[in-house]
């Protein structure tokens, strides 16, 4: 291992906790590391804009997914603002409020309102500029010389050498940064399983292991007449539905002590107008 790696490593175990951009711009270095393989120069050149969509995306699949705070609420990172408002916009435009990663959504964005969404990433640039890039390269008073940046042409330098041996073990640095990730989450999040939270978004997978109808057997026993929770009464098999006491975003699982047999929000909403 190189002394760059070996000093790029040290600043990913150490770096302060203030917020969680650090990672974002560390975790968007090590994702753009295969530039390497296409490059006969010995000097890599990566785009800020690239660098702040993948940036954005990170935030986009944890916001929209988990709504994980990734500071002080009362002091949102201006990626995040720009990201909460994309969001907004997909769901209003699209009238979908299911969650969708940011891979998933982006061919919407282009075509629906791509001014939109590069105007939030000008934001974000400029913000990377004067903060994140700067930052990431001191630590403890001493600055190191991973990259050399262009703010005037919205672009970083940095070595072939360094990329190669980034991506030969960007597994490992992907794991390390998501460590670091959740630790910091930990310090504005009060909701469980943070970790399996940020590992799983590299998977773009966030799926149920079983469909739901497969916990029926087990509700069915405990309710087998199916009463309604809300009004007593018996509820119809083709208005049932399955829902969870706890939202399922908050403990990102399905266990059976979350769940009920209910009827269908439309129909709560008419049996509790029917109630005295």
């Amino acid at each position: 291992m190189s002394k760059m790696l070996a000093d790029f490593k040290k600043v990913l175990r150490e770096c302060d906790y203030s917020n969680t951009y650090k990672m974002a711009w560390a975790k968007a270095l090590v994702e753009s590391s295969n530039m390497y393989l296409y490059s006969l120069s010995d000097t890599i050149e990566i785009s800020l804009y690239d660098i702040g969509t993948k940036m954005f995306k990170y935030y986009w699949d944890q916001t929209i997914y988990f709504n994980l705070y990734q500071s002080a609420p009362n002091q949102p990172p201006i990626i995040l603002q720009e990201v909460k408002k994309l969001i907004k916009l997909y769901q209003e435009k699209k009238d979908d409020f299911k969650p969708i990663t940011f891979v998933r959504a982006n061919q919407y964005i282009n075509s629906n309102f791509e001014n939109e969404f590069k105007s939030s990433i000008r934001k974000c640039i400029s913000n990377i500029k004067s903060y994140v890039m700067p930052l990431f390269l001191n630590l403890e008073g001493k600055t190191y010389d991973f990259y050399e940046v262009n703010k005037k042409e919205n672009k970083i330098y940095i070595s072939k050498q360094l990329l190669k041996e980034i991506y030969n073990i960007k597994q490992d640095l992907f794991d390390l940064i998501n460590y670091r990730w959740s630790l910091m989450l930990e310090n504005y999040n009060s909701c469980p399983r943070i970790a399996k939270k940020v590992r799983i978004m590299d998977d773009q997978e966030v799926r149920r292991k079983k469909p739901l109808t497969y916990f029926d057997q087990y509700l069915d026993l405990e309710n087998s007449n199916h009463t309604c929770f809300i009004c007593g009464k018996s509820i119809p098999d083709r208005e049932l539905s399955r829902d969870h006491v706890i939202p399922w975003s908050y403990l990102y699982s399905d266990d059976l002590w979350k769940f009920i047999k209910a009827v269908t929000l439309k129909n709560q909403i008419s049996h509790l107008a029917m109630m005295p």
